[in-house]
């Protein structure tokens, strides 16, 4: 009886996929379990129908009764810590995890997972903590641009939208940190501090090459009791420092705060907005640079759906209003786009899953009014297109290489504007 109660040894998620071969709801289990309270077989199924509807209490108690019952069961002890884990109670995570770990008996697989999750558990039970990654990597364009779909997915669509109509191969580097600061209250709010860079140098198209620098600093209230399930509303102050070709290019500053909060069992939802100002600086390649300075001000939601274990997808809608000294520059600005993301058994046997993900995204740009220099009577607007595609192979528990190709387009009304790029790239990261 208890081959079949083999449990996925994900976050939630292993109690969260379909029972195969069973249609019977939440209720129609707890209807069985109080008629058959010794049978651990229909507990299980009543904690994934719980889990599967946000009951995570409910999948507490029916896990906790099958362990009573049989203590040696190392991977339901490991999914009992994972729920504890995710409701805060970190001292039980941790002791029901290291049952699991320290069990002879429990596969390699169990062992692995629960390592790893008893780490989490762990840092999480510390006031300070400190993550971040390092990587470095190689790309080739066919068209190589200063465009802002160009990598700096910080710099929110203000960088010229201009290409060298050549191929080019480029290096590319980033890394970053964050430093949370546990501030001992019961819901688990903590203080941040973030830092990170960006950096891409072409062989030949020097004029190109770009240097990002981003630091933000606030706070993150947890407001899971709020919302009955995880949520977290971020409260930043952001400062991103812009280079081109060694020269300082812009400076931006502000506030930014994301809401992200439970929209179902399987369905999250996240709302975003800043405000931010841009100071431009002339640069010996563009003397007028200054002209854009300006506020930018933006509004993002995405909702995204875990379909199955291994597989989730989102649509994220996005709005942008830059503000310039010359009206030319100001745009309005609306994009949309989707996300789908698929982890799969490695096929040389690693036990960490591969993961493929791709993404497609379309913005209209508007700006204020035509450029007398190009058009005196015709303003300009851009249709940029984009889709992306990526394959991340773990090559240990904290290092993986990451393969990435895709199209970019801009489609503007002024030609000197328009480009499409064809690019790749192969990234080695790491992280801490």
């Amino acid at each position: 009886m208890f081959a079949r109660l083999s449990l996925c040894i994900g976050l939630v998620a292993g109690l969260v996929g379909p029972v195969h071969g069973q249609d019977a709801s939440e209720a129609d289990y707890l209807a069985a379990v109080l008629s058959r309270p010794s049978d651990p077989e229909i507990s299980f199924r009543y904690a994934r129908a719980a889990a599967g509807n946000g009951n995570v209490r409910g999948a507490i108690v029916a896990l906790e009764r099958i362990v009573l019952m049989f203590p040696h069961l190392a991977n339901i002890k490991l999914e009992l810590g994972i729920l504890y884990f995710r409701t805060g109670q970190d001292a039980l995570a941790q002791r029901m995890i290291a049952e699991a770990l320290e069990d002879p008996g429990a596969p390699e697989a169990v062992k692995a997972r629960a390592r790893e999750i008893l780490a989490a558990a762990e840092k999480n039970q510390r006031r300070w903590s400190l993550s971040g990654y390092a990587s470095a990597g190689v790309g080739v364009d066919s068209n190589a641009n200063f465009g802002p779909d160009d990598g700096a997915s910080t710099v929110r669509g203000t960088i010229d939208p201009s290409a060298a109509g050549q191929a080019d191969l480029s290096f590319v580097g980033s890394g970053g940190f964050g430093l949370a600061y546990d501030l001992g209250t019961q819901a688990g709010h903590t203080a941040v501090l973030s830092a990170g860079f960006y950096s891409r140098r072409y062989v030949t198209l020097n004029d190109y090459d770009m240097d990002v620098v981003t630091g933000a600093a606030g706070l993150d209230f947890r407001l899971d009791r709020v919302f009955g399930g995880p949520s977290i509303l971020q409260v930043r102050t952001d400062v991103i420092q812009l280079w081109r070709d060694y020269e300082s290019y812009m400076t931006e500053i502000g506030p930014s705060v994301r809401l992200t909060l439970p929209a179902g069992a399987r369905t999250a939802l996240s709302l975003g907005a800043f405000a931010h100002y841009q100071d431009f600086h002339a640069t010996s390649l563009v003397p007028a640079n200054d002209i854009r300075d300006g506020a930018i001000l933006g509004l993002s939601g995405e909702v995204s759906y875990r379909f199955t274990e291994r597989t989730s997808g989102g649509f994220v809608v996005t709005g942008l209003r830059k503000q310039a000294d010359a009206a030319f520059e100001a745009f309005g600005e609306v994009a949309a786009g989707v996300t789908g993301q698929h982890s799969f058994l490695s096929p040389f046997g690693q036990p960490q899953p591969w993961t493929l993900q791709a993404n497609a995204a379309a913005a209209l740009r508007t700006y204020d009014s035509p450029d007398s220099a190009i058009d005196p009577a015709e303003t300009q607007e851009d249709v940029r297109l984009r889709l992306g595609l990526a394959l991340n192979v773990p090559l240990g528990d904290r290092v993986y290489l990451t393969a990435q190709s895709g199209l970019e387009s801009n489609m503007s009304n002024y030609d000197i504007d328009s480009y499409t790029n064809v690019f790749g790239l192969l990234l080695l990261s790491a992280r801490f």
